[in-house]
């Protein structure tokens, strides 16, 4: 028989199980107890593999948070059940378990299912004696093999039940099945299926937008098409959900009933692509350089609005006490990589902080001499003590230090860049002590983008 599906392979062996159980309990005093006693270990190993294989059900279902199976859980229970009732009922009748009762030995029992048979003719090709002290010993075994399958179907139901308490909880614990969702959408990124996928979706892009002029109208009016929603079927609703940022983990385990993890893969892909049509539309505007005002201090208008985004929080968390303290937020800037080289933007910085700060700084001097002696060697990098292709000392390195490190941590809350590997000094891979938290930042999706766009996140499509 071919399984087909994940529902078709689990409902055949709970039906299985079943068919079993019943023909257990219909044939007692029909059949010889030997074959009896037989069917009881038939019965028993196919319990231990639906037991297995529930389990594995449950495991997959609370990690998976969609359902492949679709199994009615609940009517499986109240079955599996019944027959723990029927069987728990035949052991009774069995009189196996009652000492005072008049039981044949399973030696006499053997013998005589023996010689009731010692008249049929036809070549035996096994050891008729092997036979015997199997048999001898399954209905020695019979008592506990029954208790085996009881308790067994009992675990079965346990974990049937299980299944339905595991959805409930899921639904109750959002830490939980958001980790979940994190992990599946994490492991379909690094899956082969997310790099095929990705290769379709970028030339269709390519495709579409390479008949448009403007080619920023061209990707919005793509990502238009992918917002346009008028199905009425439950992966038309996975992405309805997403656009109206509903909990998608939430989402997806409120309705696993219907949702497959193919749909839950397919609802990754439809993210993805919305993402990567998202970034390249913003990149447009994020890209273009800044007017003359900050021309020289930013490398984009991206990286100046992602800065003046953060303005309140280097106000509150960085202690700029003294006017040349506000060479810390410059030199983070510059090594952050959202400054264009060349200088010669003092004057440019010196207007922003007494804009935005209203420092009151008089002269570009008060930063020029903090940041020239530097000879454009990255600050962050500089190893206390260790000045080398500079003309700073220890009063000069430390008048700024802790300001530049806050001033870091609060740009790569943001940007994610990984400070020990591009070279930066082992005192400032922490985050800075009073660096302030998520919830602390405005528009924090905003950011995020920026950060895209400006790392050069899917602006290739």
């Amino acid at each position: 028989m071919k399984i087909e599906n994940n529902h078709d392979n689990v409902e055949y062996k709970l039906k299985h199980l079943e068919k079993l159980v019943d023909e257990v309990c219909e044939n007692y005093g029909h059949v010889d107890e030997s074959e009896h006693a037989s069917m009881l270990l038939a019965l028993d190993r196919d319990m231990i593999q639906v037991a297995h294989n529930m389990e594995v059900v449950r495991q997959l279902l609370y990690k998976e948070l969609s359902d492949p199976f679709k199994i009615d859980y609940e009517r499986w229970r109240i079955i599996i059940g019944e027959k723990v009732v029927c069987l728990e009922k035949l052991l009774k009748e069995t009189h196996l378990e009652d000492e005072s009762a008049i039981l044949k030995t399973p030696d006499d029992i053997v013998g005589d299912e023996d010689k009731r048979y010692k008249d049929v003719k036809y070549t035996r090709t096994y050891d008729t004696e092997v036979s015997s002290r199997v048999r001898i010993s399954l209905i020695r075994s019979r008592v506990n093999i029954y208790k085996d399958i009881i308790n067994g179907l009992c675990a079965i139901s346990d974990t049937l039940s299980g299944i339905n308490n595991d959805k409930e909880l899921l639904l109750k614990t959002p830490k939980i099945r958001s980790k979940h969702f994190k992990d599946l959408y994490k492991n379909f990124l690094a899956s082969e299926e997310w790099k095929d996928a990705q290769r379709v979706v970028k030339r269709e892009i390519a495709h579409y937008v390479a008949a448009h002029a403007n080619k920023k109208e061209g990707y919005q009016l793509m990502l238009d098409t992918y917002k346009d929603l008028h199905g009425n079927d439950i992966e038309t609703e996975l992405y309805r959900a997403y656009w109206e940022n509903y909990d998608m983990s939430d989402f997806i385990v409120r309705y696993r009933d219907e949702i497959t993890p193919k749909e839950v893969y397919g609802l990754f892909v439809y993210m993805l692509t919305c993402q990567m049509l998202t970034i390249k539309v913003h990149s447009f505007d994020v890209l273009e350089k800044p007017d003359t005002e900050y021309n020289k201090l930013f490398i984009n208008q991206g990286a100046q609005e992602l800065i003046e985004t953060m303005i309140p929080l280097f106000a509150k968390h960085v202690y700029f006490e003294k006017s040349y303290q506000y060479s810390a937020l410059y030199l983070a800037i510059q090594d952050m990589g959202l400054m264009p080289p060349g200088g010669s933007n003092a004057p440019q910085f010196v207007k922003f902080v007494n804009k935005h700060f209203k420092a009151g700084i008089q002269s570009n001097d008060t930063i020029t001499k903090r940041t020239g002696p530097l000879f454009s060697r990255s600050f962050g990098k500089i190893k206390r003590g260790d000045y080398h292709g500079t003309t700073i000392d220890d009063m000069q390195f430390n008048a700024i230090r802790n300001e530049y490190h806050c001033c870091l941590s609060i740009i790569n809350k943001i940007m994610k860049i990984d400070l020990p590997e591009e070279g930066f000094a082992e005192d400032i891979w922490k985050e800075h002590r009073d660096t302030p938290s998520f919830v602390d930042y405005d528009n924090l999706e905003r950011l995020f983008l920026l950060r895209d766009i400006l790392q050069g996140k899917h602006t290739e499509i």
